[in-house]
């Protein structure tokens, strides 16, 4: 059993269910589960892979949520990260850390 297990149960069992509420739009299980899968297929385009190591640079939105969910799906791990209030030389340590083949954001 694992993360992605557990949701994809509580997708199956409350599809219509609100899972997400962010800046006035409502997101069912459903929608984030669609999203997320979606989103795993783009980084699997990119070349991520099972055992990968991903850093998610993020503001706190549905899409952090999505990208996070769409890794878990492949086996990636992810470095998570915020955006908000580091500054960019605490990032340098990233390269080393994490995979190098995706430098796009996902966008919901």
């Amino acid at each position: 059993m694992n993360i992605v297990s557990l949701f994809e149960g509580t997708v199956r069992k409350y599809p219509d269910k609100a899972m997400l509420r962010h800046a006035g739009q409502t997101y069912t299980y459903a929608q984030i589960d669609d999203l997320s899968r979606r989103g795993a297929t783009v980084l699997a385009q990119h070349g991520i892979a099972a055992g990968d190591r991903m850093a998610v640079m993020s503001f706190n939105t549905p899409g952090f949520v999505i990208a996070i969910l769409a890794a878990w799906r492949l086996g990636a791990v992810n470095a998570s990260t915020w955006s908000l209030g580091h500054r960019h030389g605490e990032f340098r340590a990233l390269g080393d850390a994490v995979r190098p083949a995706l430098h796009h954001a996902l966008v919901a």
